[in-house]
């Protein structure tokens, strides 16, 4: 197999397969977490929305490699260039950021939760955090804009056109190297240990605190199952991130030409593209108030439609009494 053909396979079939599968699951995450007042799934929803819009702007990225793209054009050859790839890695880098977040947010309220308490932060806190996250992630982003160039030739047809290449001159350069070092301890390295330190303290805690309730109740509790979640989540991001981050940080030292670079870098993009298949399947599966609320929607979404064309005072009734019986309106301190 050429390098052409891994390229073609893994960019043009494979990605374009797991984004679409991706994106349906996270817009049924935004929606889920909509309907749920709690400031981590807030973290979890902003998430889901960075997801959706990075899987958007990975369209051009896929163009290019099925090479649909205009080389005559040089403003869409500048596009490619020198925002294509940066873009999206700012929008993976503010929903990983979230994810962060969201796991100091519960490492807090789990293993600390005096100090959580006391100092608990308003939606508007929240809100105003995420948009920091994004804003950060964007400006730490934009050197990565410089790190391709375009290149002016001609083509056998004697027509203009324009390629995208490395700046080798700019890649080579100690302080890019050390940008590229904070980079990427910040957008995938820093998670990565962020989560495995807080999600093992988290654990460990829910273990102590299962063993409590066992010994008082005799039964078994759901923390086992909040374990697993915390445990897969955080196993599953650094199998999907470490790939990548290795081959951001690497990549000058390598031939980029050869047929083994090129099966690491697509399986490398590939594995940080199935972080969008698995959120919604985990969450649903160990989130008993994430399912509530799935299910939930589903009935408003099915009261809706047993009631056009009927009186829509019913409808508002129907919809008000299932607003009523959601479970975080007795339990507002419920955690994943």
């Amino acid at each position: 197999m050429t390098e052409q053909k891994v390229n073609f396979v893994a960019h043009v079939i494979l990605l374009p397969t797991v984004l679409c599968i991706g994106l349906v699951n996270q817009c049924l995450n935004v929606v889920t977490l909509s309907q749920i007042p709690s400031s981590s799934f807030t973290y979890l929803k902003a998430s889901a929305i960075a997801d959706i819009l990075s899987i958007i702007a990975l369209i051009p990225f896929i163009v290019r490699h099925a090479g649909l793209h205009d080389q005559c054009s040089r403003t869409a050859m500048l596009f490619h260039a020198h925002i294509e790839l940066p873009l999206v890695n700012a929008l993976m880098c503010a929903g990983a950021l979230c994810i962060v977040a969201m796991t100091i947010d519960r490492y807090l309220s789990i293993c600390h939760p005096i100090k959580f308490f006391k100092s608990a932060v308003s939606r508007y806190n929240i809100h105003a955090t995420i948009t920091i996250l994004f804003v950060l992630s964007f400006i730490v982003f934009v050197p990565s804009g410089w790190q391709k160039m375009t290149r002016e030739v001609i083509d056998a047809n004697n027509q203009t056109i324009w390629r995208i290449e490395r700046n080798v001159e700019l890649n080579n350069t100690s302080a890019f190297r050390i940008y590229l070092m904070f980079r990427e301890c910040l957008a995938k390295i820093g998670p990565i240990v962020i989560l495995v330190v807080l999600n093992f303290s988290i654990m460990r805690s829910l273990h102590k605190i299962g063993a409590k309730r066992r010994s008082i109740r005799g039964r078994p509790n759901g923390t086992t199952r909040v374990s697993i979640l915390l445990f897969i989540t955080s196993t599953t991001f650094v199998i999907c991130t470490l790939p990548a981050s290795i081959l951001s940080l690497f990549m000058d030292h390598f031939n980029n030409k050869s047929l083994h670079m090129q099966i690491f870098r697509a399986v490398a993009n590939l594995l940080q593209a199935t972080s969008y298949l698995y959120n919604f399947y985990l969450y649903a599966l160990c989130s008993s108030e994430y399912r509530q609320a799935l299910f939930t929607w589903i009935r408003l979404k099915n009261v809706g439609s047993a009631s056009k064309g009927s009186d829509p005072r019913s409808f508002k009734y129907s919809s008000v009494a299932l607003r009523n019986k959601l479970p975080w309106r007795k339990h507002m301190g419920s955690t994943v």
